[in-house]
């Protein structure tokens, strides 16, 4: 086909100016990435603060994927260091089994997840931050009454009457809706892919009967939901701690050290005070994560009230995108230029393709058809699978 070299050339270009973009030198920004729910936001920006505190420069990357996502990125040193939870290392990533004596252990779960992520991943476990936050599987107190449940086992029971309304990173992993499928038998009427921002008014409004959230929420007191007893006890210590990237502990000893200031200095309580003055009163991540820190005495500045409520009333949706609109103009102009260059790219790749398919109508069918297998890919998995080539962001 005439056109090939100008696919293969464009297709050479995209991945040459993405590696480009990665090669930076010694004094790169620490990029701190979180997943996409609230305390993940939460933990990241307090990583953030702390080493920008100590004279470091960081790149943010809020809400970057679930999981697979967010681990993948870490290890191709597209980002240095994100929260993460024991428990999800040994079950969604390791894919580990212990006996059960082991498995209820935190400290053995800890020891056995770091000793496994050094040998196979390089990349480094920070000693936990001071609380577990393991999965809640809740329904409302109606429900509860009306179905008696109170463990998982009531659950997995009436489970063919319930809709469920789950992650998609939950409802895909082994510690989640699979593994919950296997111990328990739990087999939903039917399961709705729900966004964590969404789930509990969901829940509240009756579009679901049961959410997945997780025992740190603010959300759980708020919406006054019963959460289920995990009687077979399937769910593994989840303990929160930083997990870095190879690179980060090789070049910048003292930024671990700084993270490792945070170790050991939260406790449940805490964070279920700090997730509801996010998720509940709707303070800013920035200010709820530094009057941590500062109540901690890691950084600077004047002391605050414990739970003291931001001094910005947002009182509707309009002064809370007006209190964001930088960042939601930052956010949408990395956006459009995302979309700009795919898009060109997209062109720069079909148009020649088409026009070369025309002309070789043997091979055009051939080609149509893989392609259309190539669709079918889910595009989460694509692009777990494109971040060791492309990175993230822009």
């Amino acid at each position: 086909m005439r056109n090939t070299p100008i696919v293969v050339a464009v297709s050479c270009a995209l991945l040459l100016s993405a590696a480009g973009a990665r090669a930076q030198g010694a004094g790169r920004p620490i990029v701190v990435a979180s997943k996409p729910f609230g305390e993940s936001y939460l933990l990241a920006e307090m990583f953030a603060q702390l080493l920008e505190s100590r004279g470091f420069n960081v790149e943010r990357r809020p809400g970057l994927g679930a999981t697979e996502i967010a681990f993948a990125a870490l290890r191709t040193g597209a980002i240095d260091v994100y929260p993460e939870y024991t428990g999800t290392g040994l079950v969604a990533i390791l894919h580990d089994t212990l006996p059960d004596a082991v498995a209820a252990d935190p400290r053995a779960v800890f020891a056995h997840v770091s000793q496994r992520f050094e040998d196979a991943y390089q990349t480094r476990w920070l000693p936990p931050l001071g609380f577990e936050n393991t999965y809640a599987i809740a329904v409302t107190k109606t429900t509860a009454r009306r179905f008696h449940l109170s463990t998982l086992s009531d659950l997995a029971r009436e489970s063919p009457h319930l809709t469920a309304g789950f992650t998609a990173d939950f409802i895909g992993r082994s510690d989640g809706l699979v593994g919950l499928s296997r111990v328990y038998g739990l087999r939903p009427r039917a399961v709705r892919p729900l966004a964590p921002a969404v789930k509990y008014q969901a829940l509240a409004s009756g579009g679901v009967d049961v959410i997945d959230g997780y025992s740190t929420d603010g959300l759980l007191a708020r919406y006054d939901l019963v959460t289920l007893v995990d009687d077979r006890h399937f769910f593994p210590p989840y303990e929160a701690a930083a997990l870095v990237s190879q690179q980060l502990e090789r070049d910048s000893p003292s930024a671990i050290a700084t993270l490792t200031l945070l170790s050991g200095r939260l406790d449940v309580q805490t964070m279920r005070q700090l997730n509801r003055r996010v998720e509940v009163d709707g303070e800013d991540v920035k200010r709820v994560g530094g009057d941590e820190l500062r109540a901690l005495g890691l950084v600077g500045g004047k002391q605050p009230t414990p739970g003291a409520r931001s001094s910005v009333q947002r009182s509707s949706f309009w002064s809370y995108l007006w209190d964001r609109r930088a960042t939601i103009f930052s956010l949408t102009m990395r956006h459009l230029l995302l979309v700009a260059i795919a898009l060109a790219a997209a062109v720069l790749v079909a148009v020649p393709l088409g026009l070369g398919l025309e002309r070789a109508r043997r091979v055009a069918e051939p080609a149509i058809g893989t392609l259309g297998v190539l669709q079918t890919i889910p595009s989460i998995a694509l692009l777990a699978f494109m971040i060791p080539l492309l990175g993230v962001g822009v």
